[in-house]
């Protein structure tokens, strides 16, 4: 009896390889997956008729790729998108991004000048990802990695990323992330968090004291490309006590927003 499931189970294996010796639900994912180079979202009929995949394939292939965050559902439409991990695997390429190339130099020596963490950030499906990290040889709190994903609402650079997005879309971040309370300072309510984004575009950085860590002070700028939009942020982030000293706070808001003009003019923004 034993002998009869071990062989069918070699025959289930067996029918999963193509002739090439590739894996056959392997290869159909990775095409499901390439699929989204060119599309920002997909049905599950959609993708069965460009591959000419059954229906009922595809929605296993979809749902385990989902539920591995590669791929994520929109529930308002009922179709699918890339997910955060997709964009994680490709952070071990990020050396050769080049907008992480063009920042390096200038990061680092804001590190340097600073002589605090600094940041580079983009926004990915409502989170702000770090993709870029400097810090100074001192022991510090908890500072996010590189690759680390963090909710927008709570730090700095995640609300000069959302201040990009329109009414619209700023309403469908909160209500696919929502608004979770890390600590007692964290802004929770979508109608102030409006207005700190508000306030933000006014102002053109943003500061995040202790909403996401106890102790832990951020001020971010955007960086823009050349046709103005805001593609990254850029952030100094340390001690309360040492970030919101006045005479220093002014200082690195000036320090941090020249970095963050050149690493523009790199990206062929003008200012002027």
């Amino acid at each position: 009896m034993l002998f009869g499931h071990t062989k069918r189970w070699e025959m289930e294996i067996m029918d999963d390889i193509s002739q090439k010796g590739l894996v056959r639900s392997v290869s159909r994912a990775v095409k499901i997956l390439m699929l989204f180079k060119e599309h920002d979202e997909l049905g599950i009929a959609n993708i069965s008729q460009m591959l000419g995949i059954p229906k009922g394939t595809v929605h296993a292939l979809v749902k385990t790729l989902a539920q591995h965050d590669f791929l994520e559902k929109n529930e308002s439409t009922q179709k699918y998108r890339c997910g955060l991990e997709a964009f994680r695997l490709g952070m071990s390429f990020a050396m050769r991004m080049d907008l992480r190339r063009i920042a390096a130099a200038e990061l680092e020596s804001l590190c340097y000048r600073a002589d605090e963490t600094v940041h580079m950030a983009v926004l990915v499906n409502g989170m702000c990802v770090n993709v870029d990290r400097f810090s100074p040889n001192k022991p510090f709190l908890l500072i996010p990695q590189s690759g680390s994903a963090i909710p927008a609402h709570c730090t700095a650079t995640g609300k000069v990323l959302l201040s990009q997005l329109s009414e619209d879309q700023l309403n469908a971040v909160i209500e696919r992330c929502g608004l979770v309370k890390y600590t007692d300072y964290t802004v929770d309510n979508i109608d102030t968090l409006k207005k700190h984004i508000d306030q933000i575009r006014k102002d053109g950085y943003a500061i995040s004291d202790q909403e996401a860590v106890i102790g832990l002070t951020c001020i971010a700028v955007p960086i823009r490309d050349h046709s103005g939009s805001i593609v990254a942020a850029i952030s100094i982030a340390g001690d309360t006590q040492s970030i919101t000293n006045n005479n220093k706070q002014h200082e690195y808001i000036e320090m941090i927003s020249e970095s963050a003009e050149k690493i523009s003019s790199y990206l062929g923004y003008n200012s002027k």
